[in-house]
């Protein structure tokens, strides 16, 4: 649906099409779409079929679109997509109004991102994690996923660093500016 009304093609369309509209089938159908059809009783999510196949296929990076809206679980297990294409050597971004979130993979700059807020959600533990170029600044230190200590912090520098030494580390980066900030 997301793709017919940003008038772009899609390369394949994926899942079980459970919550499509009929007029979405119809275009897929029109148009000879190449789709994959999987049962609505499965093990993953539409978006994990969707992230493997890119996957297979030899995509570096991807960005997940759509990935935050409706149930919170399925938000959640979309922010582990991120962290799995980050495992299998691809990165991954999500993007949606107002927010981009990326895995910190050793380091991250955010360049022209002045008086944007960040958050630092841990999955698990963290470590060797510092901050430079915001307002609350920490060094080499350990954040655990049951504490909000990484919480909205605010840009303050021209260019602002997020460094992890160990674990899996999520930026959520903040701005009215969508692309605002580039990601090392």
């Amino acid at each position: 649906d997301a793709a017919i009304a940003a008038d772009v093609r899609p390369d394949a369309v994926i899942g079980d099409f459970d919550s499509a509209r009929p007029e979405s089938i119809a275009y897929m159908e029109r148009e000879n779409l190449p789709h994959i059809v999987y049962p609505a009783i499965k093990d993953d999510t539409d978006g994990e079929y969707a992230l493997n196949l890119a996957l297979e296929k030899g995509a570096t990076e991807i960005t997940l679109l759509g990935a935050l809206g409706g149930r919170l679980d399925h938000a959640l297990a979309n922010l582990m997509m991120v962290v799995r294409a980050a495992r299998h050597g691809a990165w991954a971004e999500i993007r949606a109004e107002g927010v981009r979130i990326v895995r910190v993979n050793g380091s991250c700059t955010l360049a022209g991102a002045r008086g944007s807020t960040i958050s630092l959600l841990p999955l698990g533990t963290a470590r060797g994690v510092s901050i430079r170029g915001c307002y609350y600044l920490i060094d080499d230190y350990t954040l655990e996923s049951d504490s909000s200590r990484g919480m909205s912090n605010v840009v303050t520098a021209d260019e602002a660093v997020i460094t992890v030494r160990e674990g899996d580390l999520l930026l959520f980066h903040y701005s009215d500016i969508h692309g605002h900030g580039e990601s090392a």
